[in-house]
């Protein structure tokens, strides 16, 4: 259990761009917010089963006071507005099973069902709506290895049922990303007692799935991203 306070930020409260601004793109002023508070519970078991299977069971509860969330207020041009939204809610479970199926490499796979809900009995506009950007479901799904000389390769699923961009329900837009396939790739070059050298690779949206996104964007599908990591 866990309390939080947060007051508005500078970009929140100051934006980029002038109030009224109609050509530019950025974020609108709003000096009039107020501070959020909440509150956060959360617990759970691990489950050792036979098999070398763990299985994770998880609730949670988080609810803001005066919550502070951005609003998509244009899309052509690209403008938001943080505001408070008076009390959201966020209830939910996240399950997972993981299993070791051999010396080196395991399966694993997790749910998340989340349920948000705004309560502003001051706005019918955003009353009873969805907080932005909360999907109700996410899913992830892989299988990790780990050679004994130093390579390692995670190949994984990741499931996004989809979001609001705006606690508005007259003015809000529903993004659905679907389904990405990512890998991690990793191999330790050089290893002794006090550092260790590796390279990756994070291979992003294998599938090249270009989903929209908000404020006019859309994935760029396939990335790769790569490097040397030192460790003293």
């Amino acid at each position: 259990i866990g309390s939080s306070f947060m007051t508005p930020g500078l970009k929140s409260v100051g934006g980029t761009i002038m109030t009224g601004d109609t050509t530019n793109s950025g974020q609108l002023p709003n000096p009039d917010l107020k501070p959020e508070s909440g509150i956060g519970i959360d617990g759970g078991f691990d489950f050792a089963l036979p098999y070398n299977i763990i299985f994770t069971l998880r609730g949670f509860s988080i609810s803001v006071d005066d919550a502070i969330i951005d609003n998509v207020v244009s899309q052509n041009p690209s403008q938001t507005m943080s505001v408070n939204a008076g009390k959201t809610s966020s209830n939910g479970i996240e399950i997972e099973v993981k299993q070791k199926i051999l010396k080196n490499s395991e399966w694993f796979a997790n749910f998340t069902y989340m349920k948000s809900k705004v309560e502003n009995p001051y706005d019918t506009d955003q009353d009873g709506a969805t907080v932005p950007f909360s999907p109700e479901m996410v899913a992830n799904a892989g299988i990790s290895y780990n050679a004994p000389f130093g390579f390692s390769v995670t190949p994984s699923v990741n499931y996004n049922d989809g979001y609001y961009d705006s606690s508005s329900k007259t003015g809000r837009k529903y993004f659905k990303p679907g389904l990405t396939l990512n890998a991690n790739i990793a191999l330790t070059i050089i290893k002794n007692e006090k550092s260790k050298v590796s390279c990756f690779g994070q291979f992003y949206n294998i599938t090249n799935n270009k989903y929209e996104m908000p404020w006019q964007f859309m994935d760029t599908g396939f990335s790769v991203t790569g490097g040397l990591r030192v460790e003293f």
